[in-house]
């Protein structure tokens, strides 16, 4: 049990050191294809808590764990969660231009 409970912890703060990393780095880039409906919908959606991070800073599986962890926390905060579609948009969107 505390195991788990550390293993939590541990994982709080990489959590809040990558959203640290991730908002210095990418926050302030411009997007690809910034104009199409993906990206669009990738900023407008995520782009309700913060500024949309550049999709080059995380590899794909990282975007996958992110995008678990932001459908928590939309829950979390009363949002409406994204269907199954805008999650694949956005998902696809950012592991195509994962680094």
């Amino acid at each position: 049990m505390v195991v788990a409970a550390n293993w939590i912890g541990v994982r709080g703060v990489l959590a809040l050191g990558l959203s640290a990393v991730l908002w210095m780095l990418g926050c302030q880039a411009p997007l690809p294809d910034a104009e199409s409906p993906e990206a669009r919908l990738y900023a407008r959606e995520c782009g309700i808590c913060h500024a949309p991070y550049a999709p080059h800073l995380l590899k794909p599986a990282m975007w996958q764990m992110q995008m678990e962890r932001m459908a928590s926390l939309r829950r979390q905060r009363g949002l409406s969660p994204l269907t199954a579609r805008e999650e694949n948009i956005i998902l696809d969107y950012l592991t195509r231009h994962a680094g």
